[in-house]
């Protein structure tokens, strides 16, 4: 699945602004902050990390590097 095929998908916007900010493009990456909330216009990157957080039942290992590079950004 990709952003081109589905531009209304959440979560694919905020794993580009999360992989952006990583890369340390960090314009870019609030870009996709903006257009992750233009379709949830409540998104928070704790809300996001709760998400992450219970579909991966908590695993440390696979939900740290999800919420690595939004935290880069200091945004809430």
């Amino acid at each position: 699945m990709s952003i081109a095929a589905e531009p209304k998908d959440l979560l694919l916007w905020c794993g580009r602004a999360n992989i952006l900010a990583l890369l340390d493009r960090l314009e870019e990456a609030r870009e996709a902050v903006q257009r992750a909330r233009s379709i949830v216009p409540t998104w928070t990157i704790a809300l996001y990390k709760n998400g992450v957080r219970a579909a991966w039942r908590n695993r440390d290992v696979v939900v740290e590097p999800q919420l690595a590079g939004l935290r880069k950004l200091d945004i809430d």
